[in-house]
Formats: C-alpha cells, sequence, structure tokens
C-alpha cells in the first residue's frame, strides 16, 4: 500500500505534529508512505521525518491559496493508492486535483478534519462551496466527537467516523529531561500564540502565585507581543519566560512541575496528550477537545478564563506532592488509550476497506 500525505507545510502546529509522528509508524508497518508540502520550511517536523528516512516531497508553492496549486499537486496523486490530506487549504487544491485527474484513477481520497473552529464555518456562504469540497473525498475523519459534530452540521456527510490523535507515549515517557533552575516551582505552556489559545489566563494566575513559580511558553505566534506586554503590565515579566519554538518539548514537559493547556477551543490537543504521557501533572481548561481526555479525572480541567480555580489548583498540586503523583499515574493510565500505534493501527482499517470497496 502506497500512501501519500498532504499538508501545507511543517511549520508548528497539532496538524503538523501528527503528521510528523504518524508517517514514520506507518513505514514501520510495511506501509510505503510519504508527504507532500505545498510550502517549503526547515522547522523541526521537517528534520524529524528526514532523520527517519521519510520521502518528503515540496510543491514550493509561492503563493499558497493560488488554484494554480491544483494543478501541480494534482501530478503526484496517481502514484499512491490512498492521498490523505490535511488543514486548508490542502484540502480544497487536493479535492479539486482529484476532480481533474483522468476517470481511471486509483487513489482514494481521505480527509482528516482537525478543528472545530475556523473562519469558514462562521461564513453561511461559504457552506456550499465546503460541501462540494468535502462531498470529493472517499472518507472524512474527525479526530474527536465534537470536531464530527461540528463537520456533520457544516457539511452534513451520513458517515463521519471518529479516529482519536495519537502520540507516541513510550517516546515521550522516555525523554530526556531538559535542566531548568532548581528551587521554583516550573509551568509550561505549550501552544502557538494565536486567537485558540488563552495565555492570558496563565499569565494573570502568576500574580497570585509566590516568587517561586515560574511560567515558561513553547511556542510562537501572532499574539505573542501582546502576552508579553501583559506579563510586564501585571508585573510577573522576571518570572514568565517566552521560549519561542522548541525542539525539546518532550524533555521540557518532562522538567516541569505542571504542564498547563488554557484554551479557547482545540480540536483533539496533541499536546494535552503528550504532557500526559510525560509522567507530570497537567492542566487544562474545559473544553471540547480537552475534557473528552480527562473522563477520569476531572481535576484536570478548569473553565476558561477562571484565573482563581487555575490558581488553586496549581497551589494544591505544587505543595502536596503525593497529590501530584497521583494525577500522573491517572493521566499516564489514560494515555494508553491515545497511543499513536492505536491511531495508526484505525486509520489502516480505514484505508483497506476502502480499497476493498
Amino acid at each position: 500500500m502506497k500512501v501519500l500525505h498532504v499538508i501545507n507545510s511543517l511549520t508548528a502546529g497539532g496538524a503538523q505534529k501528527l503528521v510528523a509522528d504518524f508517517v514514520p509508524v506507518m513505514n514501520k508497518k510495511a506501509i510505503a508512505a510519504d508527504v507532500l508540502l505545498f510550502n517549503e520550511d526547515k522547522g523541526p517536523f521537517l528534520e524529524t521525518l528526514l532523520s527517519r528516512n521519510v520521502r518528503v516531497m515540496n510543491i514550493r508553492s509561492r503563493h499558497l491559496y493560488s488554484p494554480y496549486n491544483v494543478f501541480k499537486a494534482a501530478k503526484y496523486f496517481d502514484k499512491y493508492d490512498i492521498v490523505h490530506v490535511h488543514l486548508f487549504p490542502a484540502i480544497y487544491w487536493t479535492s479539486l486535483a482529484k476532480i481533474i485527474r483522468p476517470a481511471n484513477r486509483k487513489a482514494k481520497y481521505v480527509l482528516t478534519e482537525h478543528s472545530n473552529s475556523n473562519r469558514r464555518f462562521t461564513k453561511p456562504y461559504l457552506q456550499p462551496v465546503d460541501k462540494f469540497i468535502y462531498d470529493r473525498f472517499d472518507a472524512l475523519i474527525a479526530i474527536s466527537e465534537s470536531v464530527k459534530e461540528v463537520l456533520w452540521n457544516r457539511i452534513g456527510h451520513p458517515d463521519i467516523p471518529v479516529i482519536y490523535n495519537g502520540v507516541n507515549v513510550k517516546e515521550l515517557s522516555e525523554a530526556v529531561p531538559v535542566p531548568l533552575p532548581e528551587n521554583q516551582v516550573s509551568l509550561l505552556m505549550v501552544a502557538a500564540f494565536s486567537d485558540a489559545k488563552d495565555q492570558d489566563t496563565v499569565i494573570k494566575a502568576m500574580q497570585h502565585l509566590d516568587d517561586r513559580y515560574h511560567l515558561y511558553f513553547a511556542g510562537q505566534g501572532y499574539t505573542e507581543k501582546e502576552c508579553m506586554q501583559l506579563a510586564r503590565d501585571l508585573n510577573v515579566a522576571h518570572r514568565v519566560h517566552f521560549m519561542g519554538v522548541r525542539k525539546d518539548i518532550p524533555g521540557l514537559m518532562k522538567s516541569v512541575d505542571i504542564n498547563i493547556l488554557s484554551s479557547h477551543w482545540e480540536g483533539l490537543s496533541c499536546v494535552a496528550l503528550e504532557a500526559m504521557a510525560s509522567g507530570t501533572p497537567f492542566l487544562g481548561t474545559d473544553v471540547n477537545g480537552i475534557k473528552e481526555m480527562f473522563s477520569n479525572n476531572e481535576y484536570a480541567l478548569f473553565k476558561t478564563g477562571d484565573v482563581e480555580a487555575l490558581t488553586q489548583k496549581i497551589k494544591k498540586i505544587a505543595d502536596d506532592k503525593s497529590f501530584a503523583k497521583q494525577q500522573s499515574e491517572i493521566n499516564f493510565k489514560e494515555v494508553q488509550k491515545f497511543d499513536i500505534e492505536v491511531m495508526t493501527d484505525h486509520y489502516l482499517e480505514l484505508y483497506k476497506r476502502l480499497l476493498q470497496s
């Protein structure tokens, strides 16, 4: 079986991280899986794939939103049994490329929807266009129940299976810790600085935590400067550290006292899964895409924007080591259901059904 994963680029993001983890596991299972990018980049996820001998092809489009990308991409697809696409606008260009291929094309086309919120889905006049594009695929996959619901309301597709994101639990649990200053309570949030994320609430919580507490942000994005200014305005800038994009996220997660993910919305958070696999306590907002993972651990959740609740939960974990250990153990047991091997097997079963149909 030959599979091609199509994605805009491999810059930082949950879908990009998923592809970087997913494809090498497929290759280990004797599936010939390659990756096709529209934009050239040299981020850590590309390095991960190349270091694992994954074939990565690049259209090198100068304009990601140019319809000419349809014709550039189409020539790749007939070489594969499965074409599996992630993210907009790669979704549009792949769907249209399928239309212009010869009638005897053999490839089956799969789309994974990674988000339960995007700007297209807020525009009613684009709904017929989205439906036309999505209906061209042989299978639509949602990464969580909340994504499935949004997709159903938008597209009305009769059959949308849920395949939860997966992470490499063994690799994450065995990560080498990154040295951090001693005699501090270290908090880490790994996330892009974007509308979907809520770094503000975590920064505000720092006002109510003493000088032992230090907050680390790993990621970049257009709201980063606003967050830096907020930290200065609240006089906590000396304890809030902006680390940018990091290649050692698993080690950082393993080193800190508490991993936090404060979000306005999530599809299904790979960051939360990685934190659970790291063996450290985790706190996340009670939103779809996070709370689905914590059915057995409600303590890990806090309401969006609830600074007081987040502060109290941080203090409880920091001050009660046995409770912190209990939280870590609950999360580690729960994350086994989201192992990358489990996810890969679900996708391979789907691919085989499509090829037999």
